[in-house]
Formats: C-alpha cells, structure tokens, sequence
C-alpha cells in the first residue's frame, strides 16, 4: 500500500510491482485519485464581502422570479436550483471569514436553499477535518423593523453557531450600504439588524431549517418561508430600479463532471419597453453538434436520440416554446431551461465527443399584434458555456406620429423660409437706404 498526501488528503493506494519493479495502481482506486486531485485544488475563499443596494440584492435559482417558485423537475437531474446569498453550492469549498451585507431574498428549489450558502458537500480526508473547519467565521445579517432593536434572538438558530455564549440582540441599522451601518438613534435608524457569525454548515444538506423557529424576542422572525424554498433577509420587497434592463440573466449553474447539462436560454426584448407590441410566445428549434471520427462537423435537429439512435433519456420535446409566462419581472428578458441534455457520446470504438448545442427562431406566435418587423440575433455560449441568447429588434416606431421623413421636410422648408426672409429684410433696408437719398 502506498500512502500518497495532497493538501489535506491522504490517499491510499494498493500497488503491485512485476519483476522490472514497473508499479501498477489497482484499478479500483482510480476514482479515489480523481477525487482527491479535485479536493487538493479547492476552491478557496477568504476575507471577502457582497453588498447590496439599500432595499437589498435578491438571489433566484432554479426559474424562480420575486413572484414565482423554482421548477420542480421530476427528472434525475439535480444539479440546478441552489440558492445561496454567498454561495449557491458549494463542493469541497473552503469559505472563511466572509460576510454578506443587506441581502433582501434568497429562493430556489427546496434543499437547496439557505440565507449564506445553499447547500454543503464536504468529503472530509480525515476524521478530525471536518467540514465546520472549512467553513468558518462567516456573517451574514437580518434586518427587521426598528421596533425590534433590543430584542434578543431565540430558537435553533442560536444553537447553531460556532460561538454559542453571545447572545445576538436587534442593533439599529441606518441602511446606508455606504456606511458601516451605525445609527445613532431610532430616528435615523432604518432598521434592527440581527448579525449572524458562525452559522454552522451542515455536509450533504442545507442548514437553512434552523430558522423555522427563529423569534426575536416574541415575534416570529420568518426567514424560513416557501417550505425552506426561500430566505427572507429584509423586507422581500421587488427592487424597481432594474426593471427594462437588456441584460441577460446568469445561466444555471453546471456541475462540470456531470454527464448533462441545463441550456438556458434567454430571449431579450430590444423594443423600447413596447410589451403591447411583443408576440405571446416564441418557437425555437434545438440543434445538436459534434464532431465525428473523420473529424467533420455534424449538425443535426436534436430528436432525444444519440448519434448511434439510443435515445439519451433527455425526454426533451423538439421545437421548444418560450413563452411571456416565463418573462422576468425586472428585465425585458425571457428565460427558459431546457434539461438534462447530454454532454457528450462514446462510440463504439469508444472515442468521446463532445457535444455543442444550438437554436434557431422559427416563429413568433404575436396573435392579432403586428410583429413583422422584429429582427432576430442568435448569440451562442461561449466555449464552456450551455447559455444561447436570443436578441428580437423592433425599430423606432414611425405611424402615430411624422417619422423622420417628415423632419427633414419640415428643416428644409425652414431654410426656404429663413432665405426669404433675409432676401426680403435686405431688399427692404435697400428701400429705405434709397428713400432717405431722396
């Protein structure tokens, strides 16, 4: 047996010589070196901060929106739908001494949700590293009416943290993101803040059920709502100042050793803010390609089979609508999420290739609206990315008013009546230069 230390792990590895001294790893370790290798080259992130604006930064996951709830999938794929204000999943992380600051709400799928991080995964090498010593010393808050400053927080919650002897009481908050937040009194106050350090990680889960039943002093402080779908922070109020934005929305997340994937895509509205104008629902067709033994580039309308006709258990129906149902509430964005597409193929000599994925808008489905004169723009995912953006165009509208044709008429006939007018005030000084002559 040989024992080889990477970084906080310890493999053991059962080896065998031949007689030219050549070693041989047994074959059922190679996972094991895969595994560790990941670990010894976690992801490491210390002393850092998120802030959001006054009324707080909101976090969705999984297709949820302020007023709608993540999709609930019953397929095997569970690799979107984390929420997290920090981190949405983090796996073999190691998060120290960070901190989150006016958070307003963070919703995604049940699980998989919490107020700093989603869910934990944490394989510890060892008994004594365990996966509260990778994640420590971070703070997030809770901010509540003034009426609740001073009053002390009770429930698992408090039991859950790393220093359990401090007890947290409602502090005054001015709401200033610029400033550290210190109010002087309650008049300047905006809010009680609750300072959480600590909260305890839970491996393999979300820790996000400590706060049902959270009170500051008698009040229910209700972090946990949705069925632990969604962490209210502060206020839960819908931010107005994003809405008509053309910026599409981040793509779910992807687990990169997963054998599917989730393609977003998004449809963004470039028509002044003209809803009235928008059709109901777009069709697109999905493409798939690869690139074959001969080393030629296939590209084939994508029917839920592979290369070799197995079908690859997507259950995806082809064309895909997108619809205003799916329209976010403050962008002119759709977003759609379509799951579980593979990755890649082996073929029978068993050769891997890997799969790229494309769209093409077939129809615009406006009903009785005038939509003919969107124009279309396909962005696909940069290398990497399972995220294809889809741009429609409507030009500035002319009926309703004078276009702007009918402006540079109207310039012209001003400078044919600025002429005139010169022409005649210097024939008329003319004539009076020459009456005076008189």
């Amino acid at each position: 047996v040989a024992h080889v230390k990477i970084g906080s792990s310890t493999i053991d590895l059962t080896v065998t010589k031949d007689q030219d001294n050549n070693v041989t790893i047994d074959e059922k370790d190679a996972s094991n070196i895969a595994v560790n290798l990941i670990k010894a080259n976690m992801t490491v992130i210390e002393g850092s901060s998120v802030t959001g604006i006054a009324d707080g930064y909101d976090v969705f996951a999984g297709g949820s929106t302020q007023t709608t709830a993540a999709m609930v999938s019953d397929s095997s794929d569970e690799e979107s739908g984390f929420a997290g204000g920090f981190i949405g999943w983090s796996d073999e992380a190691q998060l120290k001494n960070n901190e989150m600051l006016y958070a307003d709400v963070v919703k995604g799928t049940e699980g998989k949700t919490a107020p700093f991080v989603g869910r934990t995964d944490y394989d510890p090498a060892h008994l004594l590293d365990t996966v509260d010593k990778q994640i420590t010393g971070n703070t997030y808050h809770v901010y509540r009416g003034t009426e609740l400053a001073g009053e002390t927080l009770s429930g698992t919650i408090i039991h859950q943290r790393e220093d359990t002897s401090v007890a947290i009481q409602g502090k005054l908050d001015n709401g200033d993101p610029a400033t550290d937040g210190t109010a002087s009194s309650a008049e300047d106050a905006a809010w009680a803040r609750f300072d959480i350090k600590g909260h305890k990680p839970v491996a393999g889960k979300s820790n996000h059920g400590d706060w049902k039943d959270a009170k500051a002093g008698d009040t229910p402080i209700d972090v946990w709502q949705d069925n632990g779908a969604t962490a209210v922070l502060m206020a839960n109020a819908a931010v107005s100042d994003n809405t008509g934005s053309l910026t599409p929305e981040p793509e779910e997340g992807q687990d990169p050793c997963a054998a599917t994937a989730d393609l977003t895509i998004t449809k963004v509205w470039d028509d002044h803010g003209d809803t009235a104008h928008r059709p109901d629902s777009i069709t697109v067709k999905l493409y798939q390609s690869y690139t074959n033994a001969a080393s030629e580039t296939i590209t084939e309308l994508y029917d839920g089979k592979l290369p070799d006709d197995t079908p690859d258990g997507s259950g995806i129906t082809n064309p895909i609508t997108l619809s205003s149902a799916e329209a976010s509430p403050w962008n002119n964005t759709w977003q759609h999420v379509v799951k579980m597409l593979p990755v890649a193929w082996r073929d029978a000599d068993g050769t891997v290739h890997y799969f790229s994925y494309s769209v093409k808008e077939v129809t615009l489905n406006g009903g009785d609206k005038d939509i003919a004169d969107y124009s279309t723009t396909v962005t696909p995912g940069e290398d990497g990315t399972f995220h294809i953006v889809i741009t429609n165009r409507l030009p500035l509208p002319e009926t309703g008013g004078m276009g702007t044709h009918w402006f540079a008429i109207l310039g012209i006939l001003l400078v044919g009546v600025g002429i005139l007018l010169t022409r005649g005030d210097a024939y008329g000084r003319r004539k009076g230069r020459h009456r005076a002559a008189r």
